[in-house]
């Protein structure tokens, strides 16, 4: 007796005899069950073949462009995708300061900064728009708090943290002043 091999029989409804789908005005290639992908994707879905309803044009007032994704033209999509307010003209504008110290961190008496930093541990941050540039944040934070740093003057770490960006722990000072103190640290770091 020989063994025999189940071969096992799929049920399907055959389509249309032209191979289109049957749904009025479609004529794209058919798919499964009489519909082309389209369409019997939808019926599964939800169980009619009426196409989703989507808007004309943006849902912004005062915004004729083309619907994109949504609800909004692709303007302000982005500008929601990106969390910005979608009737907000340029990147989203904020105060300096707020900008500066929703990035910081009290350690004792130091205020860390916990964004970007430079190799050298300085913390960064953006100024102006996307791509204008970055600023050291103790820079920045020395100058909204006590003003323009003088021509020709350096800031000093009093702490010795560069991250630090308290502006009473920073001292403007000349270049030559800053390399003394600094080597005058390392003397003591290497004597302990």
């Amino acid at each position: 007796m020989t063994a025999q091999t189940y071969v096992p029989q799929v049920l399907r409804t055959p389509g249309p005899a032209d191979g289109k789908c049957t749904v009025a005005d479609c004529g794209r290639a058919h798919e499964a069950r009489g519909y082309c992908k389209l369409h019997y994707r939808r019926k599964r879905a939800s169980g009619e073949l009426s196409p989703l309803v989507r808007p004309k044009s943006c849902q912004v007032d005062g915004c004729d462009e083309a619907h994109a994704s949504k609800g909004y033209c692709r303007k302000h999509y982005h500008r929601w995708k990106r969390g910005y307010d979608v009737l907000e003209e340029g990147r989203r504008k904020s105060d300096p300061r707020e900008r500066l110290m929703a990035k910081v961190r009290v350690e004792g008496e130091c205020w860390i900064w916990t964004g970007a930093r430079n190799p050298a541990g300085y913390g960064v941050i953006g100024v102006g728009r996307r791509g204008e540039g970055t600023k050291l944040a103790h820079r920045l934070s020395y100058e909204l708090h006590k003003g323009e740093i003088p021509e020709g003057l350096h800031l000093d770490h009093l702490c010795v943290r560069p991250a630090c960006i308290r502006p009473e722990h920073l001292e403007a000072v000349t270049q030559q002043e800053n390399n003394r103190r600094e080597h005058e640290r390392q003397k003591e770091k290497n004597a302990a």
